[in-house]
C-alpha cells in the first residue's frame, strides 16, 4: 500500500535563490505521513501506538522552489514487531528530488 500527497512549495521554505532548504524536506515527508495515516482512522488510539522518529536519512537529488509542486510518494517498507520503515519519493514534474 502506498499513499501520495502533493504540495505546493511556499515561498517561506525557500531562501533568496527561490530554492527549498533542505531541511523542509523533513516536514513535508511528516505532513505526508500524518496525511497518510489520516485516512485510516485513529490508528493511535485504536492501537495504543505511539510513534516517534528513530532514524532519518534523506539523499538530495534535485530542488524545488517557491511554487513548485511537490510530489511525495511513501510506503511501508519494512515491518517489524515493534516498528516500521516507511520509504519516501520527493519528485517534482517526474524528476526526482529526494
Amino acid at each position: 500500500m502506498s499513499f501520495r500527497h502533493t504540495f505546493r512549495v511556499r515561498y517561506v521554505d525557500c531562501d533568496a535563490q527561490r530554492v527549498m532548504h533542505n531541511a523542509h524536506y523533513l516536514a513535508y515527508m511528516d505532513d505526508a505521513l500524518e496525511n497518510w495515516i489520516a485516512t485510516m482512522g485513529d490508528l493511535r488510539s485504536a492501537h495504543g501506538w505511539d510513534m516517534m522518529l528513530k532514524k532519518i536519512t534523506v539523499e538530495w537529488q534535485g530542488s524545488v522552489g517557491s511554487g513548485d509542486l511537490l510530489d511525495v510518494d511513501l510506503a511501508i517498507v519494512r515491518w517489524g514487531r515493534t516498528s516500521w520503515t516507511v520509504g519516501y519519493l520527493g519528485t517534482c514534474r517526474g524528476e526526482s528530488v529526494f
